[in-house]
């Protein structure tokens, strides 16, 4: 019932209505139900032998050899509990058959939403936890312990959490990630293609764009996609003709990705805002959850990757949409298409993770990612084999993977997760990336002064979606401080660190032509608003509309519109 409720309103009301009636039914099946079983119990009378399956399995549940209960008494109660047991035995199978279909069958899962899901799961998993200590009592061992000590075995021995691979775009090549150009010669093919237009005389600078979009799931990459979408459509496509790269992390990158998927069709059109949204307003969660509540508890006993982990199933949901749509179908190809020797000039792409051994920053682009500028910075394409590819959806998940919703991703010897434990925004790469600019254009222009890569302006664009206002530094309790003083400052370094990422940035574009205006954001949040937006991979409909109330109407977006469109037709 509550399926079918959801599926028709899936909304906060819904809940709120059907969870108390559902309590009730548990409150009657659990406490009432029994005082009067026991009431009819004691004054009914045999009405001839119980016989069959269910019976025989119901009295080998409830036997117990130090029962002092009478042989009649039992039999009294199984009478009682026959009808009911049946009952319960047709609703576990259903149960389990919804369970099972939306583990493996992805619009099963969305049909179903989250909430129901993760009840179902609950019960399911209850169930067999009960069935557990049921074998455990009448074997006389305890098969939770010897779960626990498999897991840890077979971990010594099996990788459960291997990253999903696909094969090159072109396999008789290989995945060409070689071959990508370095940061100076994409620079060098990306301004000779617009060199005419920094040529123009009648302009006195050219903007350029390098994009920040913050991590924070599905709210981060509606928010991101939209802000970015509306420039493209508001400038008649001018703004993608100035963007240089787009570096984000988790729901960032997601963002960045889908409106970079639709920079990559040659026909491009004026559905870039519709396109976005019809996708990132998809469910990415239900399936998910469904692969976390479900295969991934056995996948340490059962590390075969004939069943995909949930981070998978995170991706297989950025690919299969139920609406026709130009990202899905990119999101599916593998990440070689967009890093073909020769392709168009696109922006570059920067999706941030982070190496969870040693916390070490790592990227996955489609320019190479050399140590001479990027310094410590792990190339993630560079640790796969020539025969090995991933495709957009896994990278762009390497990059969220935040626990508990999605594990660690092993490529090779290394595991990764999200690139916001070491910077939320990925500000670091594109500061690394501008003072490698800054040292070509110096360059050209101390060889050849008056150079036309002098006009240039570099301008960073800053999707974020955290609250304006610092958060309140307040007293701690000694219990909290003395058990779990590291765990609240690992957290606050998390956010800390990317703010000082974004200081460094913000500072050196200040140091730089044009730099009083080089750092433009975008916050979802007005001043004085609390965080109200939830983090997710699902958005409800309410939100959606919120936040694109918030790109038609945000007043920064209308002022840098209105001077692109400016400095582009004079």
């Amino acid at each position: 019932m509550l399926f079918d409720i959801a599926d028709i309103r899936n909304e906060l009301i819904t809940y709120l209505i059907t969870l108390p009636f559902l309590q009730l039914l548990l409150n009657f099946l659990v406490i009432v139900r029994r005082k009067i079983r026991e009431a009819e119990i004691n004054k009914g009378e045999k009405t001839g032998p119980l016989t069959g399956r269910s019976y025989r399995w119901l009295r080998y549940i409830l036997s117990n050899p130090g029962d002092k209960r009478s042989i009649d008494h039992t039999d009294k109660i199984l009478r009682g509990e026959i009808a009911i047991f049946k009952i319960f035995n047709v609703v576990a199978v259903i149960s389990l058959t919804l369970w099972f279909v939306a583990i493996f069958h992805l619009p099963t899962a969305r049909w179903i939403s989250t909430l129901p899901i993760v009840m179902l799961a609950l019960g399911v998993l209850l169930g067999v936890g009960n069935l557990i200590s049921l074998f455990s009592v009448k074997t006389g061992m305890n098969l939770h312990v010897i779960f626990i000590a498999a897991t840890f075995a077979i971990g010594s021995f099996f990788e459960p959490h291997n990253v999903r691979r696909t094969w090159p775009a072109e396999p008789s090549i290989g995945n060409t990630y070689a071959h990508r150009p370095e940061l100076k010669t994409w620079f060098h093919t990306w301004t000779t293609a617009r060199m005419e237009e920094i040529k123009d005389t009648t302009t006195n600078e050219y903007p350029v764009f390098l994009l920040l979009a913050d991590g924070g799931a599905s709210r981060s990459a509606y928010w991101t996609a939209g802000v970015w979408s509306r420039l493209e459509e508001q400038t008649g496509g001018k703004f993608s003709r100035h963007l240089l790269c787009m570096s984000g992390t988790s729901g960032g990158s997601l963002g960045n990705a889908a409106f970079f998927s639709l920079l990559t069709d040659a026909e491009r059109d004026k559905r870039f805002r519709k396109e976005c949204s019809e996708y990132l307003s998809q469910d990415f969660l239900s399936h998910t959850m469904a692969r976390l509540l479900g295969p991934d508890l056995l996948k340490p006993l059962f590390p075969f990757d004939m069943i995909y982990d949930r981070a998978a199933a995170l991706e297989q949901a950025m690919e299969e949409v139920p609406v026709k749509n130009r990202i899905a179908d990119r999101m599916a190809q593998p990440f070689s298409e967009i890093c073909k020797p020769g392709i168009s000039p696109l922006p570059i792409l920067f999706i941030n993770t982070t190496r969870m051994q040693d916390g070490r920053p790592a990227v996955i682009s489609n320019i190479w990612i050399n140590e001479s500028v990027y310094g410590k910075r792990l190339d993630v394409l560079a640790t796969l084999p020539t025969w090995d590819d991933i495709r957009l959806s896994t990278a762009v998940v390497l990059g969220a993977r935040f626990p508990y919703i999605s594990p660690a991703g092993r490529l090779e010897d290394n595991y990764f997760v999200d690139g916001g434990y070491f910077d939320n925004s990925g500000a670091g790469v594109v500061h690394e990336t501008l003072i490698e600019l800054k040292r070509i254009i110096d360059d050209s222009i101390s060889k050849t002064p008056g150079h036309w890569l002098g006009k240039v302006r570099f301008h960073v664009l800053h999707a974020t979606n955290a609250p304006l206002e610092e958060p309140q530094v307040r007293r701690v309790h000694p219990v909290v401080n003395d058990l779990f003083a590291p765990v609240k400052t690992l957290l606050g370094a998390y956010s800390s660190q990317t703010h000082v990422n974004n200081l460094r940035l913000t500072r050196f574009l200040k140091t730089m032509p044009g730099g009083g205006t080089g750092y433009i954001p975008f916050n979802l949040y007005r001043s004085g608003e609390q965080d109200n937006f939830p983090m997710n991979w699902v958005i409800s409909r309410e939100n959606l509309f919120r936040m694109d109330e918030r790109i038609l109407t945000d007043s920064s977006l209308n002022i840098v519109i209105k001077k692109l469109n400016a400095t582009t037709t004079q």
